[in-house]
């Protein structure tokens, strides 16, 4: 083991191959967000975890893969930089399954409506092209009505940023170089995407710019 935090650990088992342990399945910096997520998980979340005949494994179901996913998706965006990669998971987990009371029911206690509705509006306009005859502009899609402004946004920060932000110009040009600057940047993308999640994300990293400043 070589480094381990809050959510995951990575493994040195194998010299050609990295291994990232997950303890946690999801998370969120926002305190009521991550105590809501950690809850389910460790509850009405197991009864998601099913016996598939085939592997002869335990694995998630589409229910708690779409969330996992979405949580996921919405953190690289916020904090590492979403990618197509992210965004096919999605898309291929979306299509598995349709519209049900309870994905609505999490989507709103997760906070993950806006989110949920702007990858829907990516998944429809690039991954299906914009068919009429998508799921994801069916009331049977699992994911909220696409939401153009929200979806726009989105698509622009994948192609600015890629999978770990690994193609933005923003970070190669220098425009985030100072710590505090780059702590703080985040949240242009939490005040569209996730309004409701992002307050105590902010307080929580001013706290930690805060701290750097007295320490230097």
């Amino acid at each position: 083991m070589y480094y381990y935090d809050y959510h995951h650990a990575d493994l040195s088992l194998f010299a050609d191959t990295e291994i990232e342990l997950h303890y946690r399945s999801s998370i969120s910096r926002n305190l009521w967000r991550n105590a809501r997520l950690q809850k389910w998980f460790k509850s009405e979340g197991r009864q998601h975890i099913v016996y598939n005949e085939m592997l002869k494994c335990n694995v998630p179901d589409n229910v708690f893969s779409l969330l996992l996913t979405l949580n996921h998706n919405l953190w690289h965006l916020q904090y590492e930089g979403v990618g197509l990669r992210q965004m096919m998971d999605l898309y291929y987990v979306a299509r598995s399954m349709q519209a049900s009371d309870e994905v609505l029911r999490l989507l709103r206690r997760f906070k993950l409506e806006s989110f949920a509705s702007a990858s829907a509006w990516v998944l429809w306009h690039l991954f299906d092209g914009c068919a009429d005859n998508s799921l994801f502009i069916s009331k049977q899609s699992p994911l909220p009505a696409p939401n153009e402004r929200l979806g726009k946004f989105l698509l622009d920060e994948i192609m600015k940023a890629g999978n770990f932000g690994h193609h933005d110009d923003r970070l190669k040009s220098g425009c985030y170089v100072s710590t505090y600057v780059s702590m703080a940047m985040p949240y242009h993308a939490t005040c569209k995407i996730l309004p409701h999640g992002s307050g105590m994300d902010f307080i929580r990293n001013i706290a930690h710019i805060i701290v750097e400043m007295v320490e230097v």
